[in-house]
């Protein structure tokens, strides 16, 4: 286990507690014994998953460390149900993704773990994305093309992630794409055109709003997502084939 790999285990074991009990907190839910037990079980449960996520070579990986925190939260979930507290509602979107979190307990992106876990999470991720050939551009020449329209700060961290899940990206248009990443605090102008090729788009940025979702979804764009999605979880937004 390299250093980051192992930070990004420590960080994520160290929030996981602390995230539960804050989200009960937000929502005025008593922290019972059950669910005091179910936290105990679920962090048991995310060592496991995140020991043989790191265990597994790099270019082998298949899940995030985020869906395995994600999936952790099951016991929590099922300790909520059995105590009667009363679900929220879920929006389509959260239902499609996490089907069995009634109570929405998942985060969207390791930011909700706390200053400490996401910046592991990212370091983690940018160390996988060099391991697995990120810096090799336009490689597997039979792997599905994806459009990158990013900002160049991202474009490496990227490439290493879609790399990961199966695909090769490309810069800008290009004929042949099967999906297209648009960052649209800096490639607005380009929807409209992707769409128009029959692209399936997912666009992201650093505000997305409800009204901007609502417009982009309008005009075509498959998915909206805030970037730190993009950036930490990309396996939540494209099927992986890797």
């Amino acid at each position: 286990m390299d250093d980051d790999a192992l930070r990004m285990k420590e960080a994520f074991l160290e929030a996981y507690p602390r995230y539960v009990v804050r989200i009960l907190n937000e929502r005025g839910i008593e922290l019972t014994e059950l669910v005091a037990d179910a936290i105990v079980d679920g962090s048991s449960t995310l060592d496991g998953l995140l020991q043989r996520l790191v265990d597994t070579p790099m270019d082998e990986q298949r899940h995030s460390p985020l869906e395995l925190f994600r999936e952790s939260l099951r016991p929590v979930d099922r300790a909520l149900a059995l105590s009667g507290v009363p679900a929220p509602a879920i929006d389509e979107a959260h239902r499609r993704l996490h089907s069995w979190d009634v109570y929405t307990l998942c985060p969207g992106s390791s930011q909700a773990l706390g200053p400490s876990a996401h910046d592991a999470h990212l370091r983690w991720g940018i160390g996988k994305a060099m391991a697995v050939g990120a810096f090799t551009r336009r490689t597997a020449p039979d792997r599905p093309m994806v459009a990158l329209l990013c900002r160049e700060g991202d474009r490496e961290h990227l490439d290493g992630s879609l790399l990961a899940a199966g695909y090769r990206s490309v810069d800008g248009v290009e004929d042949g794409a099967v999906l297209a990443l648009v960052d649209i605090d800096v490639n607005s102008d380009v929807v409209s055109e992707m769409v128009g090729l029959g692209i399936r788009v997912i666009a992201y940025g650093d505000q997305v709003t409800d009204i901007s979702t609502v417009g982009l979804r309008a005009a075509g764009v498959w998915k909206v997502v805030p970037r730190s999605t993009v950036l930490t979880s990309i396996g939540a937004i494209v099927p992986i084939i890797g």
